[in-house]
């Protein structure tokens, strides 16, 4: 019975199955995290009808520095005291996906590294 009931909301409703997730993007202002519950009553504004408003806005996600994680390293063929430190940027679609920096007098790479999200 639930395998036939399964089969008819199948055929009924094919959207349920064709169903996909969609990320926000907005290049101009992020999306609202905390809006306006004060909302003023009837006789401060006609007939109750203001627009709510938002206040406060997320960050832009592509403004915020990206956290890079410790891959290799390598001496620098130029300065021997010099120490290359390759890193590879978290997230998708990151351009370059590794980031190289050099540390001075043989010192230690770091486990993370923030760097900037695009360069």
């Amino acid at each position: 019975m639930k395998k036939l009931m399964l089969l008819f909301a199948l055929f009924v409703f094919p959207s349920i199955s064709l169903a996909e997730g969609r990320m926000y993007e907005n290049k101009k202002e992020p999306h609202c995290t905390l809006w306006d519950t004060m909302r003023l009553k009837w006789p401060q504004t006609i007939m109750g009808r203001e627009k709510i408003k938002c206040r406060r806005r997320a960050a832009l996600s592509n403004t915020a520095p990206v956290t890079c994680r410790y891959k290799s390293w390598k001496w620098n063929d130029d300065d021997p005291t010099q120490r290359m430190c390759t890193y590879v940027k978290a997230g998708s679609r990151m351009d370059p996906p590794e980031v190289t920096i050099v540390i001075e007098n043989k010192g230690a790479c770091p486990r993370e590294y923030k760097c900037a999200r695009n360069k």
